[in-house]
């Protein structure tokens, strides 16, 4: 998670803090992705980064303006 996060600060030049809050009922206490084995298996390999799909994102909600009120 820090990539995504670094990426959205870096991207849209808004410094914020980051915290770990309280795990609630029924969520996962923490959640890991790895692409190694569906690349070793399949011989797949991810078109684009996150950085791609963080610039998409503030993107879509540069045409919402409405969508960043907190």
């Amino acid at each position: 998670m820090p990539e995504v996060v670094n990426q959205v600060k870096e991207i849209t030049g808004v410094k914020f803090e980051v915290g770990k809050g309280e795990v609630r009922k029924g969520e996962y206490g923490a959640v890991y992705a790895d692409i190694g084995k569906v690349k070793k298996v399949l011989g797949w390999q991810p078109e684009k980064t996150i950085k791609d799909s963080v610039e998409a994102l503030v993107k879509w909600y540069e045409k919402r303006p409405e969508r960043w009120k907190s």
